[in-house]
């Protein structure tokens, strides 16, 4: 019997060892991948789950938001995460931690047509974001 890791075995090899050693039928077409895993669930084996990559937008992240001044409203926007506030000012590029954006993100004010009955959903308070600091070409950059 020759010894061999089950990852980098050859498919001859995981097909023998699972036909000749653990008895299991092997159908012809199947793949290496999907016979590695069936050979460890018949040895009772535990792979190991690599771990989550972390994505651009982690909570830990800082993103750069600017919101506009909403007609007559300059006052600043407070945003509240789990009990915690942040108050932004308006008109101006702030660094804020990325819990704080999808707060942000998330106020939507909805309005609801008399004549159809449907609403329609819009940003509280309009805004601009960067993952990075703003140049000045584009902190120069108006609301559309």
């Amino acid at each position: 019997m020759t010894t061999f890791s089950i990852d980098s075995a050859t498919s001859q090899q995981l097909r023998d060892y699972a036909s000749n050693d653990l008895g299991m039928d092997v159908p012809p077409n199947i793949k290496d991948d999907t016979l590695r895993q069936k050979i460890r669930d018949t040895l009772g084996e535990v792979q190991k789950v690599a771990e989550p990559k972390k994505t651009k937008a982690n909570p830990e992240q800082s993103i750069w938001v600017r919101i506009s001044n909403s007609g007559k409203d300059s006052s600043p926007v407070s945003l509240t995460h789990n009990g915690v506030q942040a108050v932004l000012l308006r008109n101006t590029w702030v660094e804020v931690p990325y819990k704080y954006f999808e707060v942000l993100r998330l106020a939507v004010t909805y309005d609801i047509d008399q004549s159809t009955g449907e609403a329609s959903g819009r940003p509280t308070f309009p805004y601009q974001w960067s993952l990075e600091k703003p140049t000045e070409d584009f902190q120069k950059m108006s609301f559309a």
